[in-house]
């Protein structure tokens, strides 16, 4: 998945008239346009939209860069939120939820951009 945007997006100037010429069919769908099931470990991603610092995106594009050109700031996203869900779960009510070392390192890495506190 990229972070780009698509440029081959219609320009939709009046939704109305756009939304009138959208032809719509009751039909059952053919086998070929059904998606495949989740594989072993997927799961449905779920779009958010929020906002972070400037300099916050500036360090996962560096650390995306880092990952190699097949990782987007996306991706860098959800493994840090996972890890922090994850983590919070092991400090709250089930302490026997485990995170892989790796990404604990990793989220322990970004802590030391945070200011301290007294």
């Amino acid at each position: 998945m990229s972070d780009e945007i698509s440029t081959n997006l219609p320009e939709i100037l009046d939704p109305a008239g756009y939304m009138d010429q959208l032809v719509f069919e009751d039909r059952d769908l053919a086998p070929e346009e059904v998606p495949p099931p989740l594989g072993e470990g997927e799961d449905i991603l779920v779009p958010r939209s929020f906002k972070i610092q400037q300099w916050v995106d500036e360090a996962l594009a560096e650390i995306a860069a880092q990952r190699g050109s097949n990782v987007t700031k996306s991706d860098i996203v959800r493994e840090m939120l996972a890890a922090g869900v994850l983590a919070d779960r092991a400090a709250g009510n089930e302490p026997d939820v485990l995170i892989p070392l790796a990404d604990a390192l990793r989220a322990l890495a970004g802590l030391r951009h945070l200011p301290r506190s007294a």
